[in-house]
């Protein structure tokens, strides 16, 4: 499928630039307001970020799958498993940093 090594530099690009837009504008909906409560800012825009945050999560996750997919130098039984490590445990550490961006939001913008 990707015999060539640039083209797995690019899916691995392409992962860590999805996680990246994605928490930019988490950090984005943090500034715009507090989204859960409402008691800061624009509770609206700040959800209208989240909501477009996400696909971009989605997509650096299937990048990152890809690229895994992509290591044929590995046998298909550890790709696999590497493929199941990252989302049994990056997603959710991803998350978790998301949070963490757009709280980051809320103390510097607020």
């Amino acid at each position: 499928m990707f015999r060539k090594p640039r083209y797995r530099l690019l899916l691995l690009f392409l992962s860590v630039a999805g996680a990246g837009i994605w928490c930019w504008l988490l950090f984005r909906a943090g500034c715009a307001g507090e989204a859960k409560s409402g008691n800061q800012g624009d509770p609206v825009r700040a959800l209208g970020s989240e909501r477009s945050a996400a696909p971009f999560l989605f997509a650096g996750l299937a990048f990152g799958l890809a690229y895994i997919a992509s290591l044929k130098h590995l046998q298909a039984g550890k790709r696999v498993l590497w493929a199941i490590r990252l989302i049994l445990f990056g997603l959710p550490i991803a998350w978790v940093l998301g949070i963490q961006a757009e709280l980051l939001a809320l103390r510097i913008c607020f």
